[in-house]
């Protein structure tokens, strides 16, 4: 299962990465989102013609969803304890196998909330992390922007590692992102706490070559033990279940699954 975007909410996410192991195989899920993503999700709330209960509560499961992207933690554990469910690391999703650490990021906060208090907090974090690089874009020249004191103040990172600490910012809700208007990020509260140093912040160290840790995922045919199935048997099963389906006129799962078929076939 493969989002190019962020569901509604941990709900949402849960019930559709599920249609991936519906046949008993070993699956994949991936997930690509960024704070563009997150904006136009807070938009459809606010724009939603509901009480203002009912808005409060969608986005503190948004809130939910996009904790659970950014964290650390094993993500079954996340899924399952959100039902209320405990269980083990997986030891099978990106966090359980990559062990990504985490470092001390109070400092990149703090360079982070002078780029934005002085910028005006309105703009998003493409112009805020250019500024930090010290990049001399058209945008950043015409606001004069290169004359902050914040100008290229973030140069010891590279644009992903900003990038993502942002996003990490937002999720833990120490920036806030204008849904209604053009993405700008405002430093909230909590991120004022956290400039004073009453509160902590660590943020997760992305990868750069993932590649590179030695661990790769078992593919979905070694996970289910298929090396030695019997392909063309395969192939005949499942036209045998095209036929039954067809004159039935129900879903060919209903016949037999992807996992019943391939039992067959083993034996």
């Amino acid at each position: 299962v493969f989002h190019t975007d962020l569901p509604g909410s941990l709900e949402a996410y849960y019930q559709e990465i599920g249609r991936a192991g519906r046949d008993g195989r070993a699956a994949e899920a991936h997930m690509l989102f960024g704070l563009g993503d997150i904006r136009m999700r807070r938009l459809f709330i606010d724009d939603e013609d509901a009480p203002a209960e009912h808005k409060r509560r969608a986005h503190g499961r948004l809130d939910t969803l996009i904790g659970y992207c950014e964290t650390a933690q094993c993500r079954r554990q996340i899924l399952l304890g959100y039902f209320g469910e405990s269980a083990m690391p997986c030891g099978n999703c990106d966090n359980c196998l990559d062990q990504t650490p985490h470092a001390d990021g109070e400092g990149e906060a703090r360079i982070v909330f002078a780029a934005i208090a002085q910028t005006g907090e309105r703009f998003g974090a493409g112009h805020i992390v250019g500024v930090l690089l010290g990049h001399e874009t058209e945008k950043v020249l015409a606001r004069n922007h290169h004359r902050l004191a914040s100008f290229g103040t973030g140069v010891a990172h590279k644009k992903d590692v900003w990038q993502s600490l942002i996003r990490q910012l937002v999720a833990g809700g120490f920036l806030t992102l204008d849904s209604g208007g053009h993405g700008g990020l405002a430093i909230a509260e909590k991120g004022r706490e956290l400039a004073r140093g009453e509160v902590p912040f660590q943020y997760r160290v992305e990868a750069r070559n993932r590649a590179a840790r030695g661990k790769t995922r078992p593919t979905p045919n070694a996970a289910a033990g298929t090396e030695d199935l019997d392909t063309a048997l395969l192939a005949t099963l499942k036209a045998v279940r095209l036929r039954l389906a067809r004159e039935r006129q129900v879903p060919a799962f209903v016949i037999f699954s992807d996992r019943t078929l391939i039992d067959m076939a083993e034996r």
